[in-house]
């Protein structure tokens, strides 16, 4: 992949899990320009919600993810553009940091960089998760995102999740 500030050039890989794959060249260019303003997010008590967490064909409870940020927590934050996004959220707090993308509202990496907990697959079988979020802060109270999360063992597998996070103590 190869970027400049007004293109982006580069190959999407497409995997269907059932056998079909294809490469497409992709080339995307600026239109415009345009900066949103950066969002002073609360610092203070949040609940952070998730949507159904499906990985493959299991459907996995947050709450059973020991290592999943799960009902409340603190917000520390931090601002500039390569100072990141800090979150406090029990077992979470031990992960790196969620750092701001490029000055922009956006926080955290999909990438897999945090081990979920272990569980048991649709079979009964082990199943150890990692995943990674990337969340767009939406009002100074509210926060929306993607976990996205990688199964390992007998029945390997990939999900995601939305997941809503609020201010609970406000500014």
């Amino acid at each position: 992949m190869s970027y400049t500030q007004s293109s982006i050039t580069g190959v999407l890989d497409w995997d269907n899990t059932l056998g079909c794959t294809a490469a497409y060249p992709i080339t995307m260019a600026a239109q415009s320009t345009s900066t949103s303003p950066s969002i002073v997010l609360c610092e203070g008590l949040w609940n952070i919600t998730y949507n159904p967490i499906v990985c493959g064909a299991t459907v996995i409870p947050s709450t059973s993810l020991p290592l999943l940020p799960n009902g409340s927590g603190m917000l520390d934050v931090s601002y500039a553009t390569d100072i990141p996004l800090f979150l406090s959220f029990s077992s979470f707090a031990g992960y790196q940091s969620l750092p701001n993308l490029g000055g922009t509202n956006v926080y955290g990496s999909g990438f897999p960089n945090m081990t979920l907990g272990a569980t048991v697959d649709f079979s009964g079988n082990p199943l150890v998760l990692v995943g990674g979020v990337q969340m767009n802060a939406i009002s100074s109270t509210s926060i929306q995102g993607v976990l996205t999360i990688y199964g390992f063992g007998p029945n390997p597998c990939t999900g995601t999740s939305t997941f809503t996070m609020s201010s609970v103590s406000g500014c």
